[in-house]
């Protein structure tokens, strides 16, 4: 007996012994953590929870062992570890997202950090958002409009310009409150989807909150790509049946053999000899990153950008008017590669950007702080269709612009849980501040007219088979304005995610607010009176304090369903424009009230929104094209999408959006006309299919987007029909091996991308300018690892 109980006291004291501990981190593929990631030890009941911090540990039998990570989204991880006696073993985990591709549009990630700046799952964030990861776009689009058509609620509004001209929700972006890169505002003067973007985030309803300065609709935040401890290069080569072609290589992996310093260089090359005549363009880009990580909590990263482009100018396709006065159809376009401009009228831009990030957790608590700095430069030569002059002539203008951005700017945001009791509090803290700078110039060939100047006119050309017939000379040129400005858009904000049990469920409580100051002035010359400004000197001064609150309810039934009701106001100062004495206006406002519920389980996500928006103090134009600040504006509407999986290796993918987006008090503008560039109705649906066993790697895609009938002005003057576009094509991916051949536009629908009318407030000469959709086009693209 005693030498049994000798025996079992003995196994008691070395049991212990027997075991050991496993600890680490489980984070995103970016290094976000991931809280809540589950941790086991394969073939055991050992594991545990990630923490807020993404930390974890739990003991586990001593000896050989395999540990998986995993994460609702997310691809699992496994690693292969020895469980030392009484030791404590390490092992980290990044996770890649397990994004479900649906042909040319994947919108679907758990999180979008950046957009919202908390690092809350999507579903339990009280908005609509939309993710679209870029790279998982095996033959995808190569513009920003491309790979946003399917993003309930995003419309293309026109094409002008080398970029996109959006709107969301029934009101326009604006080319720098609305477009983020990682959160920080960029001048989208130049398309900016290039080579290092892995995502876009759409984060729509009034962000002033989180931004401070804002349009309503909301805002377009691309993040870039980081480096990645794995190393790995690829080279990318795509062509389409027009003569376009684009070169791309990206480069990454661990620059030392401890992994804590990693490395990435993402760049491009590309020709595009575009389907109508005259729209070439050529750019180069290049963005190298380096990470550095001196210990798990802290992370480093530096990070830069540089663009040059030249693209030629794309004056549209003119169309006699034979509606006279009345709303203009355009149901067809004759002709759209016939091209009104001039070789010698190009867009040339050039863009430098540079970023740090610093990213810190402790104790679940995390710290980012972000200084960057840019500057975006273009010159342009616009030829503008202004009329008929004598039969079948079409009169031009030409002018010369050019405007500098500069800006520096700072942040810092402080993120963490604690508790009170029963009460989870996640509070967030940031303080923010924009310098900007901005030069502009512009020179055109002026005539007198009276006692006052007004714009020549350059050589016509024929409306059925126009053809170059020169430009001035640039002696001919005068700087009719000139302006150089600067201007301050700091901020503080706060926000708290107070969450408590009820019954099985959560409810949260997200009461926020922003406190803005903006500041902005500059010396405005102008020679001749534009729409933009009267002639003479505008010392344009603006100075104000903004504060935006927000407040949302979610409730969380369950971890796969969430529904939830919000509430937020936004403004946004008009810089560009003055009245007609040269006086500033007063900031836009915005209010937005939306609900709408969310449902994720491991092969379907879902989410249908309702809401309503209000702008006030909107402007509109007069009769002789200057601005009145007299208007207001409501968007009503409905958004939903759905991604699902029904079957193994079948994807479906389909969104609508219903957008009542229309004029409720104007002096200029009659009540009840539609917002431009906003359809009432529409939506998209796609299907993907990969093949199984043998002809794994092999995907066929197909789908169909549709948009209902816009009105391209805020006059309601020109209405551009409802179409239709159908895509199909086919991947393959084995090995190191990645190809793609797509048919866009495969019915080739004939439909305007964007449309003017000139003179749009009223009769006038009948002159209507469209710009036409790209025709029917064959694209073939390789990637190659090497």
């Amino acid at each position: 007996m005693r030498l049994a109980a000798a025996a079992l006291a003995l196994y008691a004291a070395a049991a212990p012994a027997q075991t050991g501990t496993i600890a680490g981190r489980v984070t995103d593929a970016a290094g976000l953590p991931l809280p809540g990631a589950s941790v086991v030890a394969q073939g055991t009941t050992s594991g545990a929870a990630a923490g807020a911090d993404g930390r974890f540990a739990f003991s586990a039998p001593a000896g050989a062992a395999v540990v998986e990570a995993s994460y609702l989204g997310h691809l699992p991880a496994r690693a292969a570890v020895d469980v030392g006696a009484g030791a404590t073993v390490e092992v980290h985990f990044a996770l890649e997202e397990a994004v479900v591709g649906a042909g040319e549009v994947v919108v679907s990630a758990s999180r979008a950090p950046t957009a919202t700046r908390t690092d809350a799952p999507v579903r339990l964030v009280p908005a609509s958002i939309a993710v679209v990861p870029v790279r998982l776009l095996e033959s995808g689009p190569r513009d920003l409009a491309g790979a946003l058509r399917s993003v309930p609620g995003v419309a293309l509004a026109g094409r002008e310009h080398p970029y996109a001209a959006l709107t969301i929700r029934g009101f326009a972006a604006e080319n720098t409150s609305t477009y983020r890169r990682n959160g920080v505002e960029f001048a989208h003067y130049y398309e900016p989807l290039q080579a290092n973007v892995e995502r876009i985030e759409v984060l729509r309803g009034p962000a002033s909150v989180l931004f401070g300065r804002i349009e309503p609709g909301g805002v377009v935040n691309l993040v870039t790509e980081r480096p990645q401890p794995r190393r790995r290069a690829e080279v990318l080569a795509e062509v389409d049946e027009w003569g376009a072609h684009r070169y791309a290589a990206d480069i990454t992996g661990p620059l030392v053999g401890d992994g804590s310093l990693l490395a990435r260089v993402n760049s491009s090359a590309a020709r595009i000899d575009a389907w109508r005549a005259g729209g070439e363009a050529r750019e180069t880009f290049v963005a190298p990153a380096l990470t550095w990580q001196p210990r798990p909590a802290v992370r480093v990263t530096v990070e830069a950008e540089a663009l040059t482009a030249r693209a030629a100018g794309d004056p549209g396709v003119a169309l006699p008017d034979t509606a006279g006065a009345a709303p203009f159809t355009i149901d067809d376009i004759p002709g759209a590669t016939r091209f009104f401009g001039e070789p010698g009228a190009t867009y040339s831009f050039e863009s430098r950007f540079g970023m740090t990030t610093i990213e810190a957790q402790h104790a679940g608590w995390s710290l980012r702080a972000v200084a960057s700095t840019g500057r975006y430069a273009y010159e342009r030569g616009v030829v503008q269709l202004v009329g008929m002059q004598g039969p079948g002539q079409v009169a031009r203008q030409y002018r010369l612009e050019s405007s500098d951005y500069r800006y520096v700017q700072g942040e810092a945001a402080l993120s963490g849980s604690l508790r009170t009791g029963p009460v989870t509090h996640g509070v967030g803290v940031g303080i923010e501040a924009v310098r900007l700078a901005i030069g502009v110039g512009n020179r055109a060939s002026l005539v007198p007219l009276g006692d006052s100047l007004v714009f020549a006119t350059i050589a016509p050309v024929d409306l059925h088979a126009p053809a170059p017939a020169g430009l001035p000379r640039a002696s001919d040129l005068v700087e009719y304005v000139f302006a150089d400005g600067s201007g301050v858009n700091a901020g503080v904000f706060a926000q708290d995610r107070i969450t408590l049990r009820a019954g099985r469920g959560l409810i949260h409580a997200i009461p926020s607010a922003r406190l803005s100051y903006v500041t902005a002035g500059a010396e405005w010359f102008a020679l001749v009176r534009t729409d933009e400004s009267p002639a003479g000197l505008n010392d344009r001064r603006v100075s104000l304090t903004a504060l935006t609150p927000g407040f949302a309810m979610l409730y969380e039934p369950a971890r796969w369903v969430s529904t939830y009701a919000s509430w937020g106001r936004s403004f946004n100062p008009v810089f560009q424009q003055v009245s007609p004495s040269g006086e500033p206006f007063d900031p836009t406002l915005g209010e937005g009230f939306e609900a709408g519920a969310k449902g994720e389980t491991r092969r379907l996500r879902a989410t249908l929104a309702l809401f309503t928006l209000e702008k006030r103090g909107a402007l509109s134009q007069r009769g002789d094209g200057s601005y009145v600040q007299t208007g207001a504006q409501r968007s009503r509407g409905l958004e939903a999408d759905l991604l699902a999986e029904p079957l193994v290796g079948v994807t479906v993918a389909a969104a609508y959006a219903f957008t009542d987006a229309v004029v409720t008090a104007d002096e200029q503008v009659p009540v009840g006309s539609r917002l431009p560039g906003a359809p009432r109705h529409a939506g998209s649906v796609w299907v993907e299919a990969s093949l199984p066993g043998p002809l794994s790697g092999i995907a066929f895609h197909a789908g169909v987007r549709a948009a209902g009938a816009r009105y391209a002005s805020l006059w309601n003057t020109v209405r551009l029909p409802a179409h239709a576009v159908v895509d199909v094509g086919a991947s393959f991916a084995r090995g190191r091996l990645r190809a793609g051949v797509s048919l866009e536009n495969a019915l080739d629908s004939s439909h305007a991308a964007g449309a003017d009318r000139h003179p749009d407030a009223g009769p006038g000469p009948a002159l209507v300018v469209a710009w036409p959709a790209p025709a029917r086009t064959v694209r073939v693209r390789v990637a190659m690892a090497l």
